[in-house]
Parts: C-alpha cells; sequence; structure tokens
C-alpha cells in the first residue's frame, strides 16, 4: 500500500473514533398527574365515629420504582391530638394509586369543630406533576356536650296518670284516627291525620287556646335508615323546629322542641339554644293529663 493510502485511512479511524456517540442516549422519562381524593361522600367526620380513608391516585400506572409521596396538614385540628393518619406513602410499580386513612380521636374535650387540611406533595418525584385536586378539607364534628345543668333542681315531674283525659276527639270531630304505615323498596311511608285514638283533656283550655282539627300528613322515610354523620341541627335560624321529631302509632306526631325559648331581659331577644321544658313550671303550655299540647294549627 502507497503511503498516501495508509496515511489516508487512518485519519478515516480516528475521525469515526471520536464522533462516536454509542451510550449516551437519554431514557425516555414518563411524567404522571396525581391528585387525592376521598372514599367518602362526606368530608366531614364525627369525633366517635372512627375512620375515613383517602386516595392518592396517579393518572396512569406506574411503570418503574415506587413513588413516593408527602402528606403535609394543617388547620385547626391537631395531629396525633385530634385525629391520626396511616396508610400507604408510596405508589408500587405496576399500580396506579395508594390509601390512607384518617382517624378522628374520640376525646371527652368540650370544643368547636375542627378543620384538617390535606395537602398532597410529591418533594422528591420530579416526574409527578400534582393537578388541581391537590387537597381536601375534612371537618371533624366534636360529640361533647358540656353539663350546663350541674347544680340546678328539677322542677316539674311527669304525671303518668291519664285518667283524667275524658274527651273523645274522634267522637268531637267525627272523624276516625288514621295511621298506616306501608314499605315499597327502600322507601317507608307513614299516612296519618294526627287524631288521636285515646281519650285527650280538654281544648281551648286556660294555657292552650287552641282546638285539635284533622291534619292530613304523608311522610316518606327511608325503610333502612343508618346514622348521619354530621349533626343536624333541631330549629333553623329563626328559632323554629327544622322537622318533626317522629310519629306515634296512635297518630300523635311529635315536635323535637317547644317553641318556649329563654329570653334575654337586656335585648328582650330569644335564645333559640335554650328553650323551656314542656313540663316546666316556669310556663304555661296547656298541656293535659297526657302531658301534650295542641299547635296554633290544630296539630
Amino acid at each position: 500500500m502507497k503511503k498516501d493510502s495508509l496515511l489516508l485511512l487512518l485519519v478515516i479511524l480516528l475521525t469515526t473514533s471520536c464522533s462516536s456517540d454509542e451510550g449516551n442516549s437519554d431514557p425516555m422519562v414518563i411524567t404522571y398527574t396525581a391528585s387525592i381524593t376521598s372514599a367518602s361522600s362526606t368530608t366531614s367526620l364525627s369525633e366517635n365515629s372512627g375512620s375515613t380513608t383517602f386516595t392518592v391516585m396517579l393518572d396512569k400506572t406506574n411503570e418503574g420504582d415506587a413513588i413516593p409521596f408527602e402528606l403535609s396538614f394543617s388547620g385547626t385540628a391537631t395531629e396525633d391530638v385530634d385525629y391520626s393518619v396511616s396508610g400507604a406513602t408510596t405508589i408500587d410499580d405496576g399500580s396506579t394509586s395508594a390509601s390512607f386513612t384518617l382517624s378522628a380521636t374520640d376525646d371527652s374535650d368540650v370544643e368547636s369543630d375542627e378543620e384538617v387540611v390535606i395537602t398532597l406533595v410529591f418533594a422528591g418525584s420530579t416526574n409527578v406533576t400534582v393537578g388541581s385536586s391537590s387537597s381536601l378539607t375534612v371537618t371533624i364534628i366534636d360529640d361533647d356536650m358540656t353539663d350546663a345543668c350541674v347544680g340546678t333542681v328539677d322542677t316539674y315531674s311527669i304525671d303518668m296518670d291519664a285518667s283524667g283525659c275524658t274527651e273523645s276527639a274522634e267522637s268531637d270531630l267525627g272523624v276516625n284516627s288514621v295511621y298506616t304505615v306501608s314499605v315499597s323498596g327502600n322507601d317507608r311511608t307513614i299516612v296519618s291525620n294526627s287524631i288521636p285514638d285515646h281519650n285527650v283533656g280538654m281544648f281551648p283550655n286556660s294555657g292552650n287556646p287552641n282546638t285539635i282539627s284533622v291534619q292530613d300528613k304523608t311522610f316518606v322515610i327511608n325503610a333502612n335508615p343508618s346514622k348521619n354523620n354530621n349533626v343536624t341541627s333541631l330549629t333553623t335560624s329563626n328559632g323554629q323546629p327544622r322537622y318533626w321529631f317522629g310519629i306515634l302509632d296512635n297518630s300523635v306526631i311529635l315536635a323535637p322542641i317547644a317553641n318556649e325559648f329563654f329570653t334575654n331581659t337586656s335585648t328582650g331577644e330569644n335564645n333559640t339554644d335554650w328553650n323551656e321544658n314542656a313540663l316546666s313550671t316556669n310556663i304555661s303550655l296547656g298541656t293535659d293529663c297526657n302531658n301534650s299540647h295542641v299547635f296554633p294549627t290544630g296539630r
């Protein structure tokens, strides 16, 4: 081989060796979007009702090492005092989600309802973006009541003797008492006319100017009720009963409270958080020998 040809071959080999980039290509990076959801339809938890479960979700299946996530807690409730958290802290390879549980601590402290703000963080994962559902707020509802009756004395007694009731509402009105119950699927339907099927006292009377009258009512309630996680106030914002408490099989409908409230002597306003007991000797509601009275509507 000629000297010039040998020199050209050597230059070509050197150039090829220097321009090779084998082994330097980057692998494809998979990106994910994460969110946090609640397994419950409500974001409140009674202090004594146990736990609720939350799920951290990816928008696609994890195709690599387990992805760690962090949970940041804030709000008026205190971790390990008002609640505790347990469960997964990573999303495993081949999975799209991981769950953790928040449990309320049942104590005897009388306190206001408190909030837990749960925020999802992926601090160590550069390929995970937290979506719009990055946080949830849970309200822990206190179930403890202050003993406001300490040092008080009962001022009434319940008279169970109904022998003094001699009036028949059915005979006086010429209407029979109605009370029927039927169940269809998940609904229990009760039909009533609120006319008692037993003797009552005389109405009107000196403490109750109202007269019993027919009240045709139909109530539809859940045939398989369960305890609500939320506390429902017995009254509306203006102090009126929010709903009827129940119905007896003698057709008499029960109200949850009496509308006689303690009055602020300075302002004249009613304190709807405190109401008189219907049998209290402080007031006269014109109750009869059944310890019952009649509403202005005739119910």
